[in-house]
């Protein structure tokens, strides 16, 4: 369908074919109580006006003034699903694709967990948007964790995470978020073995930007189309560097050290 490569090409629109997005999608899902920066979402989202991420997922709450400054400038995802902080591995539908239509969004995500009791749900959930996202002519990008107590003891292990990718592959999702594994040769066989597009996950909140650089760079080469960030772009103290050095590492190959140093330059 010609509308969806449109939507496609608007979101892979940079030079290298990957993407920093920033992730603003979960407030719900702590602990119902939330991390200053997205208590103060107004103030969080307005730091990266002037340096704009290659896109941004959010719920569709934010599509209106909060996001008013990005519309037409950068691609914007819909998060469709929202999460019951007391149960981590239970998901819910919040939005539809008409929603993320008529929000102007450029592609639909949907966060399903697999290893345990939800999977079914889980993946009956993306089936059906799957279906209703393409009469649209969306792509739909699908944010699969394992952590059900299959995986519970490492939800981050290769083995979990190709089985997470795997299953966003078979029930028809265009692209697939997964944890990072830890190490880019685990993950390149994540990626190699899923036919559709990887991009990882931000995960656990790092110590230092030069952490999240070079978990960037490791992603990268790995061969992922890019990296979906949260809690360790808009949680640093300087978010809007941050996210210029996460472009330089991801985009023109520049080392963690070099762009930390224009991180701290300012």
């Amino acid at each position: 369908m010609f509308g969806k490569e449109v939507r496609w090409n608007r979101l892979f629109h940079t030079p290298s074919g990957r993407l920093v997005t920033l992730a603003i999608d979960h407030g719900s899902a702590y602990k119902f109580d939330l991390p200053e920066p997205l208590a103060r979402i107004q103030e969080t989202v307005a730091r990266f006006h002037e340096e704009l991420p290659d896109a941004v997922v959010a719920q569709r709450g934010a599509f209106g003034e909060l996001l008013r400054p990005f519309a037409g400038r950068v691609p914007l995802i819909l998060q469709a699903i929202t999460l019951t902080p007391s149960r981590q591995d239970d998901s819910y539908l919040v939005a539809t694709a008409r929603d993320a239509v008529d929000l102007g969004a450029d592609a639909i995500a949907i966060s399903i967990y697999v290893g345990g009791e939800t999977q079914k749900q889980g993946l009956r959930m993306v089936a059906r948007l799957v279906r209703s996202a393409r009469r649209f002519g969306l792509p739909l990008v699908a944010h699969v964790y394992p952590l059900g107590r299959e995986f519970a003891s490492d939800p981050y292990s290769e083995r979990g995470v190709l089985y997470s990718a795997r299953a966003g592959f078979e029930v028809g999702a265009d692209m697939v978020k997964v944890h990072y594994t830890g190490d880019p040769e685990s993950f390149r066989r994540v990626v190699e073995r899923t036919p559709i597009p990887v991009v990882a996950a931000g995960g656990p909140k790092l110590e230092t930007p030069l952490e999240v650089l070079r978990m960037a760079r490791d992603v990268m080469t790995a061969g992922a189309r890019g990296l979906t960030i949260g809690r360790n772009l808009w949680g640093d103290a300087r978010p809007a560097a941050l996210l210029r050095a996460l472009k330089e590492v991801c985009h023109r190959g520049v080392s963690p050290d070099e762009a930390y140093r224009g991180y701290e330059e300012g």
